[in-house]
């Protein structure tokens, strides 16, 4: 681009837009879905992979990192922010450089970069084993493939495409093609989170139930046991 001002206006619109779509993760963010104590399903995806497909890489880079910054005080280690800020990247790169579809690019990422991640991270350095373990590497890759379609639904009209500034035309095959993923997709998420929550509170009382009937069994042997010392303590006397 021979025009040194042109081009530094679209690199500060593209870097200020990924920084305001990061924001937008960030604040979506801020209300995760929980499936379980330390298992949540986040949607501020979708912002970040939204910028990661129209403006690239970097700004892709940029705006998981901002968006997805919250889960090192959520869960508690900064391993996940590390992988969501390499998706924004690999996205970025496989969409908006080489011409892959969101949903495929983001697939790639997980199958390719992200299950190793969460292997090397979760599995070696957290020590996450057995059915946890197997939850969290459905789980993320999951949520990472919901966000992408989100991302890519969005990316189709044309009011978003024009404030990104996107000059290229949405093609009806792939409009079409989203809009069949999100009518499969969405009852089925619905009803994943809802029967999730149904089997956790089920959970949770089954256990609540265990602990009471084990507190009557004590409390019933610790009275006997008070009982037949206070007989013998008043038979010395």
């Amino acid at each position: 681009m021979r025009n040194p001002g042109l081009r530094g206006r679209i690199l500060a619109f593209r870097w200020g837009a990924a920084v305001l779509l990061g924001a937008a993760g960030w604040l979506v963010n801020q209300y995760p879905v929980p499936l379980s104590p330390g298992t949540d399903l986040l949607f501020g995806g979708v912002a970040y992979l939204l910028a990661a497909v129209a403006l690239g890489p970097g700004p892709g880079l940029l705006a998981a990192a901002i968006a997805t910054v919250g889960t090192v005080w959520l869960w508690n280690h900064p391993y996940a922010w590390l992988i969501f800020s390499r998706e924004g990247a690999a996205v970025g790169y496989l969409s908006h450089v080489r011409s892959r579809r969101p949903l495929v690019a983001d697939l790639l990422y997980w199958l390719v970069l992200g299950l190793p991640l969460l292997l090397l991270t979760y599995g070696w350095i957290l020590g996450v084993s057995g059915d946890t373990a197997a939850v969290l590497f459905l789980k993320q890759p999951f949520n990472g493939l919901i966000n992408a379609l989100g991302a890519e639904a969005l990316y189709l009209i044309p009011a978003v495409r024009r404030a990104l500034r996107v000059r290229a035309a949405a093609r009806l095959r792939s409009a079409l093609a989203v809009v069949v993923a999100l009518a499969a997709v969405t009852p089925a998420l619905g009803f994943g989170i809802w029967t999730g929550r149904q089997e956790w509170e089920q959970s949770v009382e089954r256990a609540r139930e265990r602990v009471a009937l084990l507190a009557r069994s004590y409390a019933s042997t610790l009275d006997q046991y008070v009982g037949l010392h206070a007989g013998a303590v008043r038979a010395v006397v």
